[in-house]
């Protein structure tokens, strides 16, 4: 929304007022240091801690994978992601036009990236990839700690058979092994997100407004104008204070870029969307629009996670279990000014594989696929999906296995960190999933969250993906001289998987989100289940846009708020 809104206001004739349903946030160390990935999440301030439905695909999994985070305050999910900068490769973007969307491919997405990042510090050359782009608001860099595990676990994929991605970051091809940058202001060593960069800068315009604490209700829709609505008004509410409400005058467009899990939402109890989602929850129909909250597509991931030895101790300093004792934070608060320590840190060892080359038995479950979906058993939307996600795969251009090495404790499963103690965690994400969810709402009541359905391995590839890279990441923490720095085995999910159906179990029952959700507002024809148009106005409507992941049609290989969400 600050993108937008900042953009917008370089003309003087154009004024915008954000709604902000959190608070400012402003200088907040919890938000400005980097090593402490998770703690915001569950906290009210930073997190709308939305909660996911049970279903049968994955019925047992612990309260943590059954939390969504999303950012609540000024800047969204960019004041609490983990800041890790993927670019998604060429051929993901290319997909979004040949969903029916004239204009949305690679080479016009490129250029609004290249204005968004300014890349700086000594380290970037540990990239491997020149940049030459100029110089945009987001700061981005390689941060001046490396940990000694992060280097051996490099090694151990190289070792295994990991390629060196060719271009990851410069020219789009992540195959193989590489060092992500980090939204990380290389002078300061702070994070570099939407309200330090898109509103402090600009905030003296007198046609750049933000309310805080602003809770939007709905849009208020005139009668039908030559068969379209017509948006007068957005209704709101500041605080917790539901029942006094405000309006403000739309004056040319009201813009929505509330994220995936509340755009939808907007629109339902502003009267659009599916005619019996609106029924249930009391709400006339100003529009059927039967697209409005349903293809949501999500990231998950598995990880497992290992003790380190005595020798790496001082290396790995990101264990929120001992950040949280007052005198290591003030350790590591000092260690900040001589650019050392948890907070001069970040996450930047991931490798991208196709499952074709994870896995020799893909091509086999790529046939099967493909014998369902000549069978036509799929509406023509999902049809196309599948269709471009199937043909990439079996060629192995879909990048659809990521690995993630990360210094410290992130996994679920039956053994919690101990306090003391260090953890180095490879994580395996599918990142193509074929099963689709939702999120609608669930009663007229604003300040109800929606219910998020995401209906994980409701398609067996997914599952198939997530075994297959779990058993390929088990090969790379075995292999020297990763291997040599591991004590007590595999903390989660241990000794104890090891068949397929076990390692498939294990998934189902803790496997958590990459807090990558897209769709539920899809770019997409109406008639296939599109909510807006290549203009991103909401079909049926004169003045409504949607700005954000809501409109992303098909996932991509790569993490989401640093940039696709600001390209978009």
């Amino acid at each position: 929304g600050l993108t937008v809104a900042s953009r917008l206001t370089e003309d003087p004739a154009v004024s915008v007022v954000v709604l902000e349903a959190g608070s400012e946030n402003a200088n907040d160390p919890a938000i400005m240091l980097f090593g402490q990935h998770g703690s915001h999440f569950g906290v009210p301030s930073y997190d709308w801690n939305f909660k996911v439905v049970r279903r049968l695909f994955s019925a047992h999994l612990p309260w943590a994978a059954n939390s969504r985070a999303v950012g609540k305050g000024l800047g969204g999910s960019s004041a609490i992601n983990f800041g890790c900068w993927v670019v998604p490769p060429k051929n993901d973007v290319d997909n979004w036009e040949k969903l029916g969307n004239p204009g949305w491919n690679w080479d016009e997405f490129n250029k609004y990236l290249k204005k968004l990042k300014n890349v700086g510090g000594s380290h970037m050359a540990r990239v491997g990839t020149p940049f030459n782009d100029t110089p945009g608001p987001i700061k981005l860099s390689v941060p001046p700690v490396t940990f000694d595990a992060d280097l051996k676990m490099r090694q151990s994929f190289l070792r295994s058979g990991f390629p060196m991605a060719p271009a990851p970051v410069s020219a789009f091809l992540p195959h193989g092994l590489y060092i992500v940058p980090t939204t990380m202001n290389p002078d300061t060593l702070q994070r570099s997100y939407a309200a330090t960069e898109y509103f402090y800068p600009f905030a003296q315009r007198p046609n750049y407004q933000v309310l805080l604490d602003a809770q939007v209700h709905r849009i208020i829709n005139d009668d039908k104008e030559d068969g379209q609505l017509n948006a007068t008004a957005v209704e709101f509410s500041i605080g917790n204070d539901p029942k006094t409400t405000y309006q403000i005058r739309v004056g040319r467009e009201a813009v929505l870029s509330a994220g995936v899990l509340k755009s939808s939402q907007i629109l339902e109890l502003s009267g659009i969307g599916r005619a019996d989602v609106l029924a249930k929850i009391g709400i006339d129909v100003r529009l059927q629009l039967d697209g409005v909250g349903e293809n949501v597509q999500e990231h998950n991931y598995a990880g497992l996670t290992f003790e380190m030895a005595d020798s790496v101790l001082d290396e790995l300093p990101i264990n929120l279990v001992n950040l949280r004792d007052p005198a290591v934070a003030v350790k590591h608060k000092e260690l900040l000014g001589q650019r050392k320590g948890a907070h001069s840190g970040n996450i930047y060892t991931f490798a991208y594989m196709p499952l074709k080359e994870v896995s020799d038995s893909a091509q086999d479950v790529f046939s099967r696929e493909e014998q369902l979906i000549s069978q036509g058993q799929y509406n023509s939307g999902l049809l196309k999906q599948w269709q471009l996600q199937l043909d990439r795969k079996k060629k192995g251009e879909n990048y659809d296995c990521e690995f993630v090495g990360i210094p410290g404790f992130l996994s679920y499963g039956p053994n919690m960190p101990e306090a003391g103690k260090q953890y180095y965690s490879l994580l395996i994400a599918a990142n193509q999933p074929l099963s689709r969810g939702s999120v609608h709402a669930v009663s007229s009541n604003p300040y109800d969250p929606p219910e998020v359905d995401p209906r994980y391995f409701s398609h067996e590839l997914d599952i198939f993906t997530l075994v297959e890279s779990f058993k390929r990441a088990r090969e790379v923490a075995q292999t020297a001289p990763f291997k040599d720095i591991i004590i007590n085995g595999e903390q989660n999910p241990g000794i104890k998987v090891q068949s397929d159906e076990e390692i498939a179990e294990w998934v189902k029952n803790y496997n958590g989100t990459m807090w990558h959700t897209i769709g539920a507002c899809t770019m997409a024809p109406r008639e296939e289940g599109g909510v807006v148009d290549p203009k991103l106005k909401v079909y049926g409507t004169k003045n409504i846009r949607v700005v954000d992941l809501s409109v992303v049609p098909l996932h991509i290989s790569s993490h989401t708020v640093c940039k696709s969400n600001w390209a978009v």
